[in-house]
C-alpha cells in the first residue's frame, strides 16, 4: 500500500464517529435529463466579452490594466522550464516535492499570466510566448503532481508516471482549467498565430481530464465508491473538472451527463460536512475547502440559468462564515490542525461568497482584505472575476469582523474574547474532538492564547511538506505530537492517533461576564498514561484573567506529568510560582502554585523553513511539572496583567 494511500485511510476512520448525512443537496434538484434542459447551450451562460471586443476588455481590466501587461511582460522572455522524470521521482527517493513542483507552478503561471495580459492588451503580443508554454505543459507525460502519482495511479508506485493512464489531481485540474479558459477567450488569436492550435488544447483537457473523469469513479477524492473520508480535493478537483466540461464538451448530452456526476461527487463532500460547517483541515484550507464549494456552486449556477442554487442552505452558510468566525487579527486565525498562524484568503472570495449567501460580515471582511493582496490573485477564474466586482468591492465598507464568542459544536471548537467587535484583551480558542481527523494534528483538549491580537501560547501549526507528513511517520514530526501542543503529557506519555483517542466530554457556557469550556481528554491518551480522568478546563474572566484549570485522577504518579505551553515569547521567571510575559509591550505574568508545579523551561530550535516563517528559529515549552505525591485533585494557572 502506498504511503499516500496510507495516510488518507488513516484520516479516514474519523467518518465512523461522524457518518455522513444523506443530504444530496445538488442531485435532488436536477435528474440528467432535466439538467440537459438547464445547461445552457455553448457558452451563453458566460457573461464576459470576446477577446476581440477591447472596448469592454479596457472597461473591465480598469486601473488592473498595466498589472497585467506588467506581469505578462515579466513572463515574455521567460525559459519554460522542462520537468524530467527525476524530478517526480525525489518524492519517493528523498520525500522532495519542490523539485517537481516548483518549476511545474512557475510555467504554469507564466502561461496564466500572459493569456491575461493579453487580454487586457489585445495587440497579439503576447500570442508567440503563450502558444510555447501551452507546448511545454502539453509535453508533459502528466500534469498530476509528484506527491500524488503514487496515490492515484493504479500501478502505486510513488514518483512512477503511468503513461498508459490520465489522472486528476490538484496539479492536473488547476492545469486544465487554466487552459481551458486560455482556449475560451482566445482560441481565435491563437489559431490565427498558428492555424489549428487551439484544438491541440481542447484535445489535451478531453484526454486528461474530460475522458477519464467519465471512464472512472475510483478517484478516492469523488468519494464515489465509499461514504468515508471527503475533504478539500474533492470540490476542488470537481469544480476544475466542471469548468473544462463547460467551456470544451461540445454536445449538450455528454455536457449534462458529465455535469450531473460531479453534482454527484460534490454532494458527497456536503454530505460528510458537520453541520457547523467549520473545517476541520483548518483556515489555511478552507480557501481550498469553503472556497472552491463556492467556486463550484457558483459556476453551476451560472451554467444552469440559478435553476440549481443552494446557497441558502444553512450548512453552506455555516461553511461560508467560518473563516472569519476563526479570525483573531493582523492576519491571524485560529490555526487547529495542518494550518498556518497566519492565512491570506482572497478578498473577493469572501465577498462574493457572502454576497451569495448574504452574509454582510463576510462581505465586509472581504471588502476590508480586498486592498492588502495584491492582484492577480490566483485562480485564473478568480482573476476575471475580480477585475469585474472590484468597483462594487471597493465601494462596500471594510470591516475586522471581531465576535465575542463561536461555538462549533460538533467539531468541538470554542472561541471567545474580551470585547465583542475588538481585538482588545485576551482572545483564545480551545479544541476537542479527536485524534484522527482532517489533516490531524495529536491534540485533543488544547488551546491557543492572544493578546491584543499578538500570540502568547500558540498551535505551531503545519510545517514543510515531505513525504514523511504524509506516511507513516507522520506523528515523528514535532509540530504534529501533541509534547509540543498546550496539553499535559502524562506520566511520560503524549496523546495517540486514531479514532478512538478522543474528547471524553465537549461544554461550552458563555455570557457577558463569563466563558467557559470544559474538554474530558483522558481518552485521547493510551492505557500505559495510567489516567482514570483528566479534564481540561477554561475559564475567560472578561477584561480579568485567564485561567486553565485541571481536574485529574491518576492511577499512578511517576513525577513526569507536565503541563506544556508552547510560547513564542521568552518566559522570564519573577518568582517560584510567577512567570512574565512580555507580549508585544504588554507584561502578561502566569501564576501558579509552586508547590503543586514546578517551572521548567525548554528552548526549541526551529530548523522547518515553514515553521521559521511563521514563528522564527526559537520557540519555548514552558512545562509545569505535577509534584510526584499527588494522584488526584486539581491544578489552576491563571495568566493576567496584574503582578
Amino acid at each position: 500500500m502506498s504511503k499516500k494511500i496510507f495516510f488518507f485511510l488513516l484520516l479516514s476512520a474519523s467518518t465512523f464517529l461522524f457518518a455522513q448525512k444523506q443530504r444530496n443537496f445538488l442531485t435532488k434538484q436536477a435528474s440528467v435529463s432535466g439538467l440537459e434542459n438547464m445547461l445552457a447551450n455553448n457558452d451563453k451562460w458566460i457573461t464576459y466579452p470576446a477577446y476581440e471586443n477591447r472596448t469592454q476588455w479596457d472597461n473591465i481590466t480598469g486601473s488592473f490594466k498595466q498589472d497585467l501587461i506588467k506581469n505578462a511582460e515579466r513572463a515574455l522572455h521567460y525559459q519554460f522550464q522542462f520537468i524530467p522524470a527525476s524530478s517526480y521521482l525525489a518524492y519517493a527517493k528523498t520525500g522532495d516535492r519542490g523539485i517537481q513542483e516548483n518549476p511545474y507552478g512557475q510555467n504554469l503561471n507564466a502561461v496564466k499570466n500572459l493569456a491575461l495580459g493579453e487580454l487586457a492588451e489585445g495587440k497579439g503580443r503576447f500570442i508567440p510566448q503563450l502558444i510555447k508554454g501551452i507546448d511545454n505543459l502539453c509535453a508533459m507525460q502528466t500534469w498530476a503532481l509528484s506527491a500524488h502519482l503514487g496515490g492515484l495511479q493504479h500501478n502505486r508506485k510513488e514518483g512512477v508516471i503511468d503513461s498508459s493512464e490520465n489522472v486528476i489531481d490538484l496539479g492536473a485540474g488547476r492545469t486544465a482549467s487554466v487552459l481551458a479558459w486560455t482556449y475560451y477567450f482566445l482560441h481565435n488569436a491563437l489559431d490565427k498565430e498558428n492555424s489549428g492550435f487551439s484544438q491541440k488544447i481542447a484535445s489535451e483537457i478531453e484526454r486528461r481530464i474530460i475522458e477519464p473523469y467519465e471512464s472512472r469513479s475510483d478517484f478516492w477524492w469523488m468519494a464515489l465508491q465509499h461514504d468515508k473520508f471527503v475533504n478539500n480535493w474533492n470540490v476542488w478537483c470537481n469544480y476544475n473538472v466542471l469548468t473544462c466540461i463547460l467551456l470544451i464538451e461540445k454536445s449538450q448530452q455528454r455536457k449534462a451527463g458529465l455535469v450531473y456526476k460531479t453534482m454527484q461527487s460534490v454532494d458527497k463532500f456536503l454530505n460528510y460536512y458537520k453541520d457547523d460547517g467549520a473545517c476541520e483541515e483548518g483556515p489555511s484550507y478552507w480557501s481550498e475547502a469553503g472556497g472552491n464549494l463556492y467556486h463550484y456552486l457558483n459556476l453551476l449556477s451560472e451554467a444552469t440559468g440559478n435553476k440549481i442554487n443552494i446557497f441558502n442552505e444553512p450548512l453552506v452558510k455555516n461553511i461560508a462564515a467560518y473563516i472569519y468566525k476563526v479570525y483573531i487579527d493582523k492576519g491571524y486565525f485560529v490555526n487547529f490542525a495542518d494550518a498556518h498562524p497566519n492565512a491570506s484568503p482572497d478578498g473577493g472570495l469572501l465577498y462574493d461568497f457572502g454576497k451569495a449567501v448574504n452574509d454582510d460580515t463576510l462581505q465586509s471582511f472581504g471588502a476590508w482584505i480586498s486592498p492588502q493582496k495584491k492582484f492577480p490573485r490566483g485562480d485564473f477564474w478568480d482573476d476575471i472575476n475580480y477585475l469585474s466586482e472590484y468597483p462594487k468591492i471597493k465601494s462596500y465598507p471594510g470591516k475586522q469582523p471581531f465576535p465575542a464568542n463561536v461555538e462549533f459544536p460538533e467539531t468541538q471548537i470554542a472561541i471567545a474574547r474580551d470585547k465583542n467587535g475588538s481585538p482588545e484583551g485576551f482572545f483564545f480558542a480551545a479544541k476537542g474532538g479527536n485524534n484522527n481527523e482532517s489533516h490531524n494534528h495529536n491534540d485533543v483538549g488544547s488551546f491557543i492564547l492572544y493578546y491584543n491580537g499578538n500570540p502568547l501560547f500558540i498551535d505551531i501549526g503545519s510545517g514543510t511538506y515531505t513525504a514523511q507528513t504524509f506516511s507513516r511517520k507522520r506523528y515523528e514530526l514535532f509540530n504534529t505530537r501533541s509534547l509540543n501542543h498546550n496539553i499535559p503529557l502524562i506520566n511520560g506519555i503524549e496523546q495517540h492517533v486514531g479514532e478512538n483517542f478522543k474528547s471524553s466530554d465537549f461544554k461550552y457556557s458563555a455570557d457577558n461576564r463569563k466563558v467557559n469550556v470544559s474538554i474530558g481528554i483522558e481518552k485521547a491518551y493510551p492505557d500505559s498514561a495510567s489516567v482514570n480522568k483528566w479534564e481540561r478546563g477554561y475559564t475567560l474572566e472578561r477584561g480579568k484573567i485567564f485561567s486553565i484549570k485541571d481536574e485529574f485522577d491518576l492511577k499512578i504518579n511517576n513525577g513526569n506529568c507536565t503541563n506544556d505551553f508552547i510560547t513564542p515569547v521568552l518566559p522570564v521567571q519573577i518568582s517560584p510560582g510567577e512567570l512574565e510575559f512580555d507580549v508585544n509591550g504588554t507584561k502578561l505574568y502566569m501564576k501558579f502554585d509552586a508547590n503543586l508545579l514546578h517551572y521548567n523551561q525548554d528552548t526549541i530550535t526551529i530548523s522547518d523553513p515553514a515553521i521559521i516563517h511563521q514563528w522564527g528559529i526559537t520557540l519555548y515549552r514552558v512545562e509545569l511539572n505535577l509534584d510526584k505525591k499527588i494522584l488526584n485533585g486539581n491544578s489552576i494557572v491563571t495568566i493576567s496583567k496584574n503582578k
